[in-house]
């Protein structure tokens, strides 16, 4: 059974259904109460499970998921030959060249080049490794050889003060002593001294006192200076007797050699050095100035001897006159050749003022020869 509810004007009516045990005639009052009744019931049990429904999340759908899925799901297309495609294999890069240890030899380099290259890369290895460790030594000894050079230069430095101010220490003291006791010269000043006025006595005595502590202080200093000095002029000689007989070997001779020291030490005593002055210069106590004229003598006789050597090396062979038959006139200059030849050959063997009077003779007689020419 059905019921149709009035519509408004202009629009198809409603056609809402009725109850199974609903009357066939009802009022109007009555088939409303029934219609809401049904809607109760239906709608209760939507109502009821809609919090449960309200509290669960919303099921979502990765969108990329669904297509790995559909991606996995579809079979994969096969060639229809049955034949697998094969695998492009990809050109392998050449590797950069291992450079061979720098402190090995030419020979070596060249031998490494055709070694296996697990061997270079593994020589390559250890050689970095090492050389790393022995820039990092290196660095360490540098390192403390900077810092111990510092510190010798601090104590240096510490030294030279400490000297300097034992020295005027002491000067300070020696000023005080002539200006507050300038009486006090024999023992018999000090008993005086004692008996009449005893404050002044200990003022002295404690001056006394201060002055022989700092004196020995004074003292000490000065051996440690003397030996000091000592040792680095020792090695100021080692160092130029060996330079000298680089250039003059019969010193290395341990006969020549004090021969040679001999006769120049009779040689300066020669030229005006006195025997101590001599032992001074030796001990570095002395000096001497560029200016001293026994020196300027030195310096002139070696620039006599070096004109000397190179007259030797300026000295040109003359050839030999050609022999004259029987009856021929010589040359006016012959004889003079001959002497300036025999004159030469002395020379080459001559020293000191010898080698100087052939060497006059010889420019002599080729001026006498050149004037004989013209």
């Amino acid at each position: 059974m059905s019921d149709e509810a009035s519509s408004p004007a202009g629009s198809e009516p409603v056609s809402i259904p009725l109850a199974a045990d609903a009357p066939e005639s009802m009022s109007f009052e009555d088939a409303v109460r029934s219609l809401r009744a049904d809607r109760e019931k239906l709608t209760a049990p939507a109502e009821s499970a809609r919090p449960a429904a309200d509290s669960a999340e919303p099921a979502t759908v990765d969108a990329d998921e669904l297509a790995g899925q559909a991606d996995d799901a579809a079979p994969p297309e096969e060639d229809p030959s049955g034949e697998e495609e094969p695998e492009a294999i990809e050109p392998a890069e050449e590797l950069p060249p291992i450079e061979p240890p720098r402190s090995w030899t030419k020979d070596e380099k060249e031998a490494f080049k055709a070694w296996p290259r697990e061997a270079q890369e593994s020589i390559a290895r250890v050689t970095s490794s090492r050389e790393a460790e022995f820039r990092r030594s290196q660095n360490e000894v540098a390192t403390k050889e900077k810092a111990l050079a510092e510190r010798l230069q601090a104590a240096d430095q510490a030294k030279q003060q400490y000297e300097a101010s034992v020295q005027d220490h002491l000067q300070a003291l020696e000023r005080e002593q002539r200006r507050e006791f300038p009486d006090i010269k024999t023992w018999d000043d000090v008993k005086a001294m004692q008996a009449q006025d005893p404050l002044r006595y200990q003022a002295w005595d404690l001056h006394q006192k201060e002055l022989a502590l700092v004196s020995k202080q004074a003292a000490e200093v000065k051996e440690g200076q003397e030996k000091e000095f000592s040792s680095k002029w020792t090695e100021h000689v080692q160092k130029e007797n060996e330079l000298a007989a680089e250039s003059i070997p019969e010193l290395r001779d341990p006969d020549k050699g004090p021969a040679l020291v001999k006769r120049a030490a009779e040689r300066l005593q020669e030229i005006g050095f006195k025997p101590d002055e001599l032992q001074q210069l030796a001990e570095g106590r002395a000096s001497i100035s560029i200016y001293d004229h026994r020196l300027q003598r030195l310096i002139h006789s070696d620039l006599r001897l070096a004109d000397i050597e190179k007259a030797k090396a300026a000295v040109v062979r003359k050839p030999i006159p050609q022999v004259q038959r029987p009856g021929a006139a010589r040359p006016a200059n012959a004889g003079a050749a001959q002497q300036i030849q025999a004159l030469e050959r002395q020379l080459a063997n001559a020293t000191g003022n010898q080698a100087i009077k052939i060497s006059a003779q010889i420019h002599q007689l080729e001026r006498k020869a050149g004037a004989a020419r013209r």
